[in-house]
């Protein structure tokens, strides 16, 4: 009688087991590097809102609709409080190129004409 080589079931059924248990741990080191390149973005995001709200409040000549820079693109709204001519609100929103959402800050910033006009 002539004996053919194989693998039993149960050794194909281990195979496939071990082989789903890499793929699985995988994946998890996949989204969680995901996670935290989305939670990078977001940092620096919010850190680039805090500067332009700084620059803006110096110089308000300085608002645009949209700023790009570093990956990422700022947009500006800036719309009249309702009690006061100087005080103004301030909206930002920040994207990736992408134009996934990452990051929104709002504040109220007062302008007052330097000018004297």
């Amino acid at each position: 009688m002539v004996k053919i080589k194989g693998s039993t079931i149960l050794e194909v059924i281990i195979a496939l087991l071990i082989g789903t248990m890499i793929i699985g741990f995988s994946m998890n080191i996949v989204v969680k590097t995901s996670k935290n390149y989305n939670a990078v973005k977001r940092a620096s995001a919010m850190f680039q809102l805090k500067n332009r709200f700084k620059q803006i409040e110096n110089d308000s000549s300085l608002l645009q609709d949209t700023i790009q820079g570093n990956g990422i693109y700022i947009v500006e709204k800036i719309s009249p409080h309702k009690q006061s001519e100087y005080v103004f609100l301030l909206e930002m929103k920040a994207y990736t190129l992408e134009k996934r959402f990452l990051v929104e800050k709002k504040a109220f910033i007062e302008i007052i004409n330097r000018d004297g006009v």
